[in-house]
């Protein structure tokens, strides 16, 4: 018997994405805590000393479908070292990924690689492991443009139960963000899962001061709107973010970001 990662969804999606139409593989604001929550791995290399975000995400307002998510960046002189962790789910079921990353710039490109190990937990108290990777490459030609591509699963792996077993189904995202003006960006993401069919994104983001961020999106999923904000004061990042789907009903998000600077 063959399932799909359906309803709690390996893949966290922080509150600037949800606020952002759901774009995963770009940052949503220039605040660099912003890079830390993207999917694509090689963004890592951006980050320039340290920086760490925590978020929590209500997806349709179901408790048991609530993610959690940790991830961390420390810049070397060699390589970018990520670490993450998240969960989704509740006691009933629930899903932990714990991993980490490398990842590199090389001028106007990057490039990255992230391994997380995944633990799915039962009320029951059985537990069955597998994992997967995500890759990531972008490109930034200057200072207006930024292009992404990441692949989440390509290896395809299953989670093997008693009698049955579950795909992690491989999934595709590829963003471009225009910097219009120093207050003014557009995003745009495609993004393809498996099963199911392509989903195309778009976003707005004001910065009508240096420190406040104001998104606004629509999805095809589901027809989405979303709307999105973000503040940073002294090293503290904040988002919140809001979506509603035409039949599922409302997800909303908060996270906060805490940015080291040299």
């Amino acid at each position: 018997m063959q399932m799909s990662l359906k309803a709690q969804d390996l893949i966290i999606t922080p509150a600037e994405s949800v606020g952002a139409a759901g774009i995963m593989s770009l940052p949503i604001d220039k605040n660099a805590a912003s890079i830390v929550d993207v999917v694509n791995p090689a963004l890592m290399s951006k980050v320039a000393k340290a920086d760490i975000s925590a978020s929590y995400t209500i997806p349709y307002h179901l408790s048991e479908l609530g993610q959690m998510g940790l991830h961390g960046v420390v810049a070397t002189k060699l390589v970018n070292i990520s670490v993450l962790a998240s969960r989704s789910g509740d006691d009933v079921s629930h899903f932990t990924s714990i991993g980490g990353g490398l990842s590199r710039s090389f001028g106007k490109w990057g490039m990255g690689l992230e391994y997380n190990a995944l633990i799915h937990k039962l009320d029951d108290n059985k537990k069955y492991a597998s994992s997967y990777s995500r890759v990531g490459l972008y490109v930034e030609p200057n200072g207006r443009w930024l292009l992404s591509v990441a692949l989440h699963s390509i290896e395809r792996r299953e989670i093997e139960y008693e009698y049955s077993k579950m795909n992690i189904d491989p999934v595709v995202w590829a963003g471009i963000r225009w910097h219009g003006t120093s207050f003014f960006s557009l995003l745009l993401e495609v993004e393809k899962r498996w099963e199911r069919d392509v989903e195309g994104k778009l976003a707005v983001v004001l910065m009508p001061i240096d420190k406040l961020s104001i998104s606004a999106g629509f999805s095809t999923k589901g027809q989405s709107l979303s709307a999105g904000v973000g503040y940073m004061v002294k090293g503290l990042s904040l988002h919140a973010g809001v979506s509603y789907h035409d039949r599922l009903g409302v997800t909303s998000g908060a996270s906060v970001g805490i940015m080291l600077r040299e």
